[in-house]
This record gives structure tokens, sequence and C-alpha cells, in this order.
């Protein structure tokens, strides 16, 4: 696996856009799943509760059936008000069979319980009567349904208006925590977002400093190097673009370097050399001038002797 100063200046700016795109992947992800994962649970609570509120109110509508059936057979004789009676019954059934499905609470079952027991006794009370008609006391069996079951049937209502009062309140709490519960998916997934920014920043800083450290190294070698210093090196490790360039910088230099090495020691010798040939210049201009004055002395001896007496 290669170093990541080996690796090249475009792939990471490839990496880093790979990096920055794989958190904003991650982040939706995570965030969709998360929010999805509410929504169901929430959907799931409120279908419940709704499909038990339903229920609860079935118990109430088969109530109702059965009582005007039983009234309206006490009323008339007719046994076609028996069929509401027996419909409603069967509805109650079912309804109080998928009841004691979804209720979860052991308080909710003690009602339930209650209002099954209620609504045991009402059907004893319309089936005495019913039988009572039967045996041809009709007006005593009005009489005691007016009383007895229309009593039972006020406490039977009351509980299931009870129950129902009760499972509507269920149902706000519910709806409140469901409103809680997606305010806190939406603040997770806000800290999600903010933890990928911050994520991408650090990386973003990272492999930004990544280039410009070796950029400013060079930059300040540049300058040194302007100035005339030749000792200078940037000291960069890697394969890289920008430690390439640097290794080409410093192998310039070492040959910028070795030039005015040799060319002083060129100059020097020159120098060396000028003197040597100034010094001889001057003795060889010595040395003529020593042979002028010998001529001169020569060329003057013969004139000296003429004049002699």
């Amino acid at each position: 696996m290669p170093r990541w100063p080996d690796i090249k200046i475009g792939q990471r700016i490839l990496l880093g856009f790979g990096f920055a795109a794989f958190l904003t992947l991650l982040v939706a992800a995570v965030s969709i799943y998360y929010l999805r994962g509410v929504g169901q649970e929430l959907t799931s609570i409120a279908e419940q509760d709704q499909l038990l509120l339903t229920n609860a109110l079935e118990l109430q509508v088969a109530v109702e059936q059965e009582s005007d059936g039983v009234r309206g057979y006490l009323l008339s004789g007719d046994q076609s008000f028996l069929e509401p009676f027996t419909t409603g019954q069967s509805h109650y059934s079912e309804a109080a069979t998928e009841l004691e499905g979804l209720v979860e609470s052991q308080e909710n079952r003690q009602l339930l319980s209650d209002i099954n027991t209620l609504h045991h006794e009402f059907l004893k009370i319309a089936e005495e009567e019913i039988t009572l008609h039967e045996q041809g006391f009709p007006q005593s069996a009005i009489f005691l349904w007016q009383k007895q079951g229309n009593e039972i049937k006020g406490d039977l209502h009351a509980s299931l208006t009870g129950f129902i009062e009760r499972q509507e309140g269920v149902i706000s709490q519910h709806a409140q925590e469901a409103q809680s519960q997606q305010n806190q998916a939406l603040v997770i997934a806000l800290i999600l977002v903010v933890v990928a920014w911050v994520a991408g920043m650090a990386g973003g800083i990272w492999i930004s400093r990544s280039i410009t450290r070796p950029i400013k190294s060079l930059v300040s070698a540049t300058q040194a190097i302007s100035k005339g210093d030749l000792t200078t090196r940037t000291s960069m490790s890697g394969t890289d673009e920008l430690t390439t360039l640097g290794s080409a910088m410093n192998q310039m230099v070492r040959d910028l370097a070795q030039s005015r090495e040799t060319t002083e020691n060129l100059t020097a010798q020159l120098r060396d050399l000028v003197g040597t040939l100034e010094q001889r210049v001057a003795e060889r201009t010595h040395e003529l001038e020593r042979l002028e004055e010998l001529g001169r002395a020569i060329i003057d001896a013969p004139h000296d002797a003429s004049t002699l007496p």
C-alpha cells in the first residue's frame, strides 16, 4: 500500500472528493434508515391505536344494535327484530376478540374485562325478557327491559365511553411522543450532518496542507536561492510531483553551487596568473630601464673622453 506522500496530487484531490462523497452518502443512508425506522414504528403505533379505537366503537355500535333488536321484538313481537340482536352479538364477539389481542396494559385489560362482564349481564337480561315475552307476558317483559335492561345498558354504555375516551387520550399521547421522536430523529440527522461536515473539513484541511506545505517549502527555498544562498535544500519525501520538483531544484542548486565553486577557482587561478604576469612585466620593465641606462652610459662615455684636457 503506497504511503500518503507517494500518492500523486491529482489522486489526493480525487480521494478528497471521494471521501466527501462517501461521508455524504453515509450520512444520507443513516439518516434515511433512522427516519424510516422511526416512521415505520410511529405508523405501526398509530395503526394499532386507530384499530383499537375502531374496535371499541364497534363494541358500542354492536350494543346499540343488540338493544334495538331486543326493544323492537318486545314492542312488536316480530321475530325479524331478533336478527339484529343476533348479528350484534356476533359483531361484539369479533370486536372484543380483536381488542383482547390489541390491548397491552393491565389497566386496559381490566377495563375490557369489566365491559365484557357487563355485556354478559346485558345479554342475560335480554334473553330473559325475550323468553318472558315468548311465554306470553309481553307487558312484563317490556317493563322489566325498560327498567333492568336500560340500567345495565347505561352502565355498559358508560364503561364503553370511558374506555373510548381513554384510548383517545392514549392516541393523543402517542401523537405527542411521535412528534417528539420525529424531532429527535431530525436532531440526530442534523448532528450526523454536522459531524460529516466537520470530518469533511478536517479531511480537506489535511489534504490541503499536504499540498501547500511542500509548496511553501519550495517557495522559501526559491527565495533563499534568489538571494544567493546556494546551501538551501528542500527536505521532502515521497514520489509525488512536488517531491520530484523539489529533488530537481536541489539538483539544480547543487549544480549551481558546483559551477560557482568552479568559477571561483578559475577566477582565483586567473588572478594568480595575472599577478604573476604583472610581476614579470614589472621585472622586465625594470630590466629594460637598466639596459637603457647602461646604453646611455656607453654612448656618453666617448663624448666625455674627448672633452678631457
